[in-house]
């Protein structure tokens, strides 16, 4: 794909140029893909692709983290685009409310820690350090907490403990900075693999940063053996 590509039109429909549009030779992910990402960056709502029809998280983890070369530069062409058509008046019915996404540059691998015994026969808990230096969430420590679910699979929440809970813990009031935002990160599994996550955070009763769950749908929670952050953004309505 070279240089000239465009993006997506708003309506979903492909761009003309020179009468075809152009498309990325990738074989993970696709052009209009691609293009999604960079429009609900941009203007905070879908494009032509519905959450069902999309995997965000997966799209996100080949972008920020595996770094394709090419659907990185279809990606910066369309977000371009999709920006100069935000300032001039996107033909859309809703108000978008833009928030800033922290993408982390050179995404680093946090290794989890297991920690001495669980609580309960069907738990498994995971230590996850701060990174030396690190910054924005990657300079949190974390618990990864997994729970055996009656289905016989397991879940998995990511928490960040204030220090009045854990000696180890975090600031409450920089736990508090990262209420109600969108974490995107990889759990990286024994053998390679590797798992795409996109979790929601927000402050507990206890004043802990807690995600949402996440089924690791007969993984045993065994084999993880570290976390990788793509990037976080604070969370913002659609108002219609």
């Amino acid at each position: 794909m070279s240089e000239r590509t465009e993006a997506a039109l708003p309506d979903g429909s492909p761009p003309h140029n020179g009468g075809e549009a152009s498309s990325p030779d990738c074989k993970v992910c696709s052009f209009l893909e691609v293009c999604e990402v960079a429009f609900r960056e941009v203007a905070n709502a879908q494009l032509s692709l519905s959450d069902k029809e999309f995997d965000l998280p997966r799209v996100k983890n080949h972008l920020f983290a595996e770094k394709c070369p090419v659907c990185l530069r279809c990606y910066r062409n369309a977000k371009r685009a999709y920006a100069r058509l935000q300032h001039g008046g996107l033909p859309s019915p809703r108000v978008f409310l833009s928030s800033r996404e922290v993408v982390v540059p050179e995404a680093v691998e946090r290794p989890v820690v297991k920690t001495m015994a669980a609580k309960e026969p069907g738990e498994v808990h995971y230590r996850v350090p701060a990174v030396p230096n690190g910054s924005g969430l990657n300079a949190l420590a974390a618990e990864l907490a997994c729970y055996r679910t009656p289905a016989a699979g397991f879940e998995i929440t990511l928490v960040h403990h204030p220090r009045d809970i854990d000696a180890d813990g975090n600031d409450l009031e920089v736990l508090r900075q990262f209420d109600d935002y969108l974490l995107t990160l990889q759990v990286n599994l024994k053998g390679g693999r590797s798992l795409p996550w996109q979790p929601r955070l927000g402050i507990d009763d206890q004043g802990s940063l807690v995600s949402s769950p996440f089924s690791l749908r007969e993984v045993d929670p065994t084999e993880i053996i570290s976390l990788q952050l793509v990037s976080w953004k604070k969370r913002t309505d659609i108002v219609p």
